[in-house]
């Protein structure tokens, strides 16, 4: 951001002056001449655009890994708080009766590719994830069960 370096009257009307070389009418803040700034056009509009895109993710992501504790930075680096996130999902897809489990379990099924399957594994309608079929019955049980530990054991009579 622009910083005034000094004031300057001219003709009777106080002038600011920027580091950038911009100068601005002082009493109505109108510019009287620009920077040495780049001008936004049509062309160049989408290269401002991603750069700001960028910059923010850049600032996010600092930002979140900041808060991550160390052990966690340590192991999966700058990408310790898609961990956290993970971790987060596995406890809300392996909660029974919570009527989120099933789009969790899908979530994490799905980013880490084990919920990509063939089109005869699964009976799923138009437009639907792709799941196998041995995966949404597991996780159907799971869903009836008070004891979803007997279902990640394989302990469950049913499955």
């Amino acid at each position: 951001m622009a910083v005034v370096i000094k004031e300057e009257t001219r003709e009777g009307v106080k002038v600011l002056v920027y580091d950038n070389g911009m100068e601005r009418n002082a009493a109505t803040g109108r510019i009287i001449r620009s920077g040495d700034t780049q001008r936004i056009t049509k062309e160049n509009s989408h290269a401002f655009h991603r750069a700001r895109r960028e910059k923010k993710r850049a600032v996010i992501l600092e930002a979140v890994n900041e808060s991550m504790k160390d052990e966690v930075k340590e192991k999966y680096g700058e990408f310790a708080f898609v961990a956290a996130v993970a971790a987060s999902a596995m406890v809300k897809a392996t909660t029974p009766h919570d009527p989120k489990s099933i789009e969790a379990a899908r979530w994490l099924m799905n980013e880490t590719g084990l919920g990509e399957s063939d089109p005869d594994d699964s009976d799923s309608g138009a437009g639907a994830p792709a799941m196998p079929a041995r995966i949404v019955v597991l996780l159907a049980e799971l869903a009836r069960r008070d004891d979803a530990q007997e279902v990640i054991e394989g302990k469950a009579e049913s499955v």
